[in-house]
């Protein structure tokens, strides 16, 4: 989506449910996953832009597997040169 000269918008939706693992010998339902990004990147010019992701917004706490846990809500930001 691109409202704005050279600043693009993303929005990315991720589901996964009916998860299952097994852990010693045990059948394990694992919560279901929602997971809501959105980010931008600003071109400033052909060779240098910037971005911001924001991810997991809705702040849900899942395992990705058994005993590890995703992070809540967190912010990346960054660059890129291109030569």
């Amino acid at each position: 989506l691109e409202l704005i000269q050279n600043l693009k918008l993303t929005l990315n939706y991720y589901f996964a449910g009916d998860r299952w693992t097994n852990y010693k010998s045990t059948n394990i339902k694992m919560d279901n996953i929602n997971d809501l990004n959105v980010g931008a990147v600003y071109d400033i010019n052909d060779s240098f832009s910037l971005n911001i992701k924001a991810n997991n917004i809705l702040s849900q706490k899942y395992d990705i597997w058994y005993g590890y846990p995703a992070q809540g809500i967190n912010v990346a930001g960054g660059f890129t040169l291109k030569f």
